[in-house]
């Protein structure tokens, strides 16, 4: 039991990657969703994002000025593969599923989305997003979750950290 333990809290933190440190860092800075007063929010330019910039990836993020969601040629191919590398070892049909479930809820689904700075080492900002699909009333309440992809504005580009990073393509 504990083998499969272990993996699956390992998966639901890197599935967030940098995002998580980033939003439960800016939490303490922001008491409620209404107080957002201080929070510097970012544009993400609208467009797809290719994984490492390479239009014939088989994926890509598609940034609207409302939502974010991955797309891909094969999107269950592609997580299954990137699973099996982030766990180095072979894994039960059932565990592989439960992850590639999980990341496709995250990933795929078009979700509204807010930017905004952090200042992490590794990313300046962080696209936050409701890791489930639950609605949003307001944008700046994405303050509030605990999911988020890096963002680094200066270069246009989304690290989802399954995959890897993600370039804008114009």
């Amino acid at each position: 039991m504990k083998k499969f333990v272990i993996p699956i809290i390992a998966a639901a933190i890197l599935g967030v990657g940098a995002g998580v440190t980033a939003v439960m860092m800016n939490r303490a800075n922001v008491a409620t969703a209404d107080d957002a007063v201080g929070v510097e929010e970012v544009e993400v330019k609208s467009g797809s994002y290719y994984l490492n910039g390479d239009v014939d990836s088989g994926l890509w993020v598609v940034v609207t000025p409302e939502t974010i969601s991955l797309k891909g040629d094969d999107i269950d191919a592609s997580m299954r593969e990137a699973i099996a590398e982030l766990y180095e070892e072979e894994l039960s049909e059932e565990f592989m599923q439960e992850n590639i479930d999980m990341n496709k809820l995250l990933y795929c689904e078009e979700k509204p989305y807010f930017a905004h700075v952090v200042n992490l080492p590794k990313s300046r900002c962080v696209i936050s997003v409701e890791r489930e699909n639950r609605p949003v009333e307001k944008r700046e309440d994405l303050l509030n979750t605990n999911a988020g992809f890096g963002y680094e504005d200066t270069t246009d580009t989304i690290h989802l950290s399954l995959f890897g990073d993600f370039t804008l393509v114009e």
